[in-house]
């Protein structure tokens, strides 16, 4: 399980014409999520790690949470609750320097895979059932597939803590 903490700041382009169609204006959000898991799949070691996010979505609309281990993703056909379209992953490196049994088997090099994604959410902007399959492009190869049940649970205005298995 990964737990782990998203801290967000919206910089968006309001300073236009404020006569202008909200289609025309996006909302940009920076930030950085930091988690405590392990330090690679399938690791009995544990670890704290941090990596940049990012977000953006057109003003007016209900920006859309999403978990840390989300890779990329563009929502072609959403049908309220339910959402498909396609998503790109990017692998890092699998390899544990300090554990010598790990040092005689083959290195995993970073990847790239590319694939489709559905979600569902079961209470909305809450309670979330998602399921990735991509296929390797780049790097290695092989077909992923992840299940994610996720909790997101907003903190004042600029903190959402989000955990699932």
């Amino acid at each position: 399980m990964t737990i782990c903490t998203i801290v967000a700041f919206p910089a968006s382009s309001m300073a236009q014409d404020a006569t202008k169609s909200t289609s025309d204006i996006w909302v940009v959000t920076l930030g950085a999520t930091v988690e405590y898991g392990p330090n690679y799949e399938g690791s009995k070691h544990y670890s704290f790690s941090a990596l940049p996010s990012f977000d953006f979505y057109r003003f007016g609309e209900t920006p859309e949470y999403s978990a840390p281990d989300d890779n990329f993703d563009y929502t072609l056909l959403d049908l309220g609750s339910l959402e498909i379209g396609p998503v790109v992953g990017l692998r890092d490196d699998r390899l544990d320097l300090n554990n010598l049994h790990l040092q005689s088997e083959r290195r995993v090099r970073w990847n790239f895979d590319a694939g489709g994604f559905a979600q569902y959410w079961l209470m909305d902007n809450q309670l979330r059932l998602r399921t990735e399959v991509r296929q390797s492009l780049w790097g290695g190869d092989g077909l992923v597939a992840d299940l994610a049940l996720d909790w997101f649970q907003p903190v004042g205005d600029k903190l959402v803590l989000s955990a699932g298995p």
